[in-house]
């Protein structure tokens, strides 16, 4: 559901763009290199172990990575051969979720929360162009799942927007969303958008049914973020 407005937008603007399965990323962890970034988007929840190594690797290895979702890297699947013995057929939940996954995306994953997202660091490169002044909203941006702390380690990990995610009926939980980006050990970046629903204010393409919380308007201070980051991420010339 929220693919489509990412792909709309990447196209439209230009973008040189490869579109790959779960199954890609769990089974070619080679094929990751020949991008300059990885895009993680809308609902990625369900990942296999083999999936997180391959794309911690990419990572090291000078490949960016764009979380563009929420919920993201949170429940363990695993790919097991079809009935006729052809490999990756079958998906199934291994019963755990995974830990440690803010060491890779800078922040970690949760279930349902939403809230406006707000500009907390807007004298930063992300924010150029923007005419965003801390304290601005982007209305209900945050749902319909997020990531929040706690936070990844990384020395340069700066917050860009965080606050409080409330339920469904408006009530106040315990959650807080926090929206990240850091530099990997080549000088490649890691950005996390931390909502599923970042990329449906990109573009309005024909036929796109929006989150059944709302109707979205395309909103251009997040279509520059975005471009600001996926340029940034294109220029990094990684260290050897």
């Amino acid at each position: 559901m929220t693919e489509f407005p990412l792909a709309f937008w990447l196209e439209k603007e230009g973008y040189d763009v490869t579109y790959i399965s779960n199954v890609d990323t769990h089974a070619d962890g080679k094929g990751l290199l020949r991008a300059k970034a990885f895009l993680s988007v809308g609902h990625d929840e369900y990942w296999t172990e083999q999936m997180f190594d391959n794309v911690t690797k990419a990572r090291d290895a000078g490949v960016s990575l764009a979380f563009l979702s929420g919920n993201a890297i949170s429940g363990v699947v695993e790919l097991l051969p079809g009935a006729g013995g052809r490999p990756n057929r079958v998906m199934r939940r291994a019963g755990r979720s995974f830990q440690g996954e803010q060491e890779l995306m800078g922040s970690s994953s949760y279930g349902v929360g939403f809230t406006d997202w707000t500009a907390d660091k807007p004298e930063h490169w992300v924010f150029e162009g923007t005419n965003m002044k801390k304290g601005d909203r982007v209305a209900q941006l945050v749902g319909w799942e997020y990531h929040g702390p706690p936070l990844g380690k990384h020395a340069d990990l700066v917050v860009l927007s965080e606050g409080p995610v409330y339920g469904n009926s408006g009530q106040k939980q315990n959650g807080t969303y926090a929206t990240t980006i850091y530099t990997a050990p080549k000088g490649n970046l890691v950005f996390n958008a931390a909502t599923c629903w970042w990329n449906v204010v990109l573009s309005s393409p024909p036929g796109f049914q929006h989150p059944p919380r709302k109707a979205f308007r395309e909103d251009p201070r997040i279509q520059r973020i975005t471009k600001n980051i996926l340029d940034r991420m294109i220029a990094v010339k990684v260290a050897n």
